[in-house]
């Protein structure tokens, strides 16, 4: 453990915040060790500095830029579901940002993990920013599980296009949430692909129906299922790459920039 915690804080600087900074320490450190590709950056947030890991188009042309957004407790680094989009995309066209969104002590229960997005936001901001400073200005969200919401949440709060596609992978919410959650995404105006596993977890099985409902009547709404599946898309992940990169071809084309490099 000590180990661990001495080689991140030689990478990054201390900060502090509503998540738990001990435990983000230690998960993101991990990640970093099992880095097989892509380059680890720091982004500012709130007087704090957080982990990424920046995964240039590997193609002859730039469509644009992908945000992935872990799952509650995950690493930007390995992320279950969007590691494998760390591979794909960039292959295709898309150069991929992983953010590290913060975490809770590991056995906190998910409910408490909603205080964490008004800080999970700041950290979006900042990728955005980033990413603007860069000249890309066709941007993408996508977020699974938790981070699907902390992405909804994102968006349903700007009213810029900076931002134009979402990508939801696995999103729900407990029955308590549902009204506050009707308010949030009645707000995206950008196209979104709601993305469900068939064995997915019961609250995101149990809002499937519900969020069509909400983004009835949006032309640029479509829900895919992901069959003989459950939340980690095990096994079927490559299949979920190809479904994202088939629909932000259709929904957010870039402006086909050629690398120099």
């Amino acid at each position: 453990m000590r180990k661990k915690t001495a080689l991140f804080f030689l990478l990054f600087p201390a900060i502090s915040g509503a998540g738990n900074w001990v435990e983000e320490t230690n998960l993101a450190a991990d990640g970093l060790k099992g880095l097989r590709h892509g380059e680890i950056i720091r982004l500012p947030a709130a007087q704090k500095n957080f982990v990424a890991v920046l995964d240039q188009a590997r193609s002859q042309t730039t469509e644009g830029g992908v945000i992935l957004l872990p799952d509650a407790g995950q690493s930007a680094a390995t992320q279950i579901v969007a590691g494998p989009l760390r591979d794909y995309l960039p292959s295709h066209g898309w150069t991929t940002l992983s953010i590290q969104l913060p975490v809770l002590a590991a056995q906190a229960r998910p409910a408490e993990y909603w205080r964490l997005l008004p800080e999970a936001s700041r950290r979006i901001d900042a990728a955005v920013n980033w990413w603007k400073q860069k000249g890309v200005d066709n941007i993408v969200l996508c977020g699974h599980g938790w981070g699907s919401l902390v992405a909804a949440t994102y968006m349903a709060n700007r009213s810029d296009d900076t931002v134009r596609a979402l990508v939801l992978v696995s999103l729900g919410w407990p029955q308590e949430r549902a009204r506050m959650m009707k308010e949030t995404l009645s707000k995206i105006t950008v196209p979104v692909l709601d993305i469900w596993a068939s064995q997915d977890r019961d609250e995101v099985l149990g809002t499937r129906l519900e969020r069509q409902l909400i983004f009835k009547g949006k032309t640029s709404y479509r829900q895919l299922l992901i069959s003989a599946s459950g939340h980690d898309y095990r096994a079927r992940q490559i299949f979920l790459a190809k479904r994202v990169l088939g629909w932000l071809r259709r929904t957010a084309p870039g402006f086909t920039m050629v690398n120099s490099d």
